[in-house]
């Protein structure tokens, strides 16, 4: 165990170690693609809207988690007139995304050094469970995490204090100033993080009065750690 300030470093994964944005482009025509229902510009706008709504509501816990990510797809195709099965959809765009693992710059060499150094690294996400862990092996960087917490494994998300009792409960004998979160969303990371009484680092091209700490790229970390 690292005799550091921090002992363990809870990673969100999308927009953090993976890069999302291209993920859910490349998953998102392939959706389309396989179900024959035309893709612009303008769809795909309007189910970014949606989809923001979608997980919106799942971090509140608004009724369920599989509702709103059909609602998503049903949104859009009735706002940009379009035939379709939102549930066929949103299945085959997952499907899809399970496929994608491009990493976010330099996540690999960043989580490979942090681990030479002896920090207990894990993963904090909202997501489905057997989506984030074959992306994240697909990505090589699975075998350097101790342990998976994923809100679709918990039945709980982010913010929720009760995702992070349970990361916790499977830390015994860990006080929680040696728990630092990292990631990119104000309303889950940080202020999960905060909610929960650990500190937070901010990834972000903006910095943040709600975060302990923050850093434009992921490559920061490191120094980071070593100043605090």
């Amino acid at each position: 165990m690292a005799t550091k300030m921090y002992q363990v470093l809870l990673f969100d994964v999308d927009d953090t170690l993976l890069d999302f944005q291209a993920a859910e482009e490349a998953a998102l025509k392939s959706a389309f693609y396989e179900q024959q229902v035309p893709l612009t510009k303008r769809t795909a706008k309007t189910y970014h809207t949606y989809n923001q709504l979608a997980w919106q509501q799942i971090e509140k816990n608004r009724a369920t988690r599989e509702q709103w990510l059909i609602w998503r797809f049903a949104q859009t195709l009735y706002d940009c007139q379009l035939v379709g099965d939102a549930a066929v959809l949103d299945s085959t765009f997952r499907a899809s995304l399970t496929q994608q693992h491009q990493r976010l710059g330099a996540s690999l060499e960043v989580i490979q050094g942090l681990f030479k150094q002896g920090y207990s690294l894990q993963i904090v996400s909202n997501g489905d469970g057997k989506t984030q862990r074959e992306r994240l092996a697909k990505a090589q960087l699975l075998p350097y995490f101790d342990k998976l917490f994923v809100s679709g494994d918990l039945g709980v998300q982010k913010p929720d204090p009760r995702f992070f009792e349970q990361v916790f409960s499977e830390n015994p004998g860990i006080m929680k100033e040696q728990f630092v979160i990292i990631g990119d969303s104000l309303t889950s990371d940080i202020q999960g993080g905060h909610q929960s009484g650990i500190d937070t680092i901010y990834l972000h091209p903006t910095p943040s009065a709600k975060s302990t700490y923050w850093i434009q790229h992921l490559t920061e970390l490191p120094y980071l750690l070593k100043k605090i």
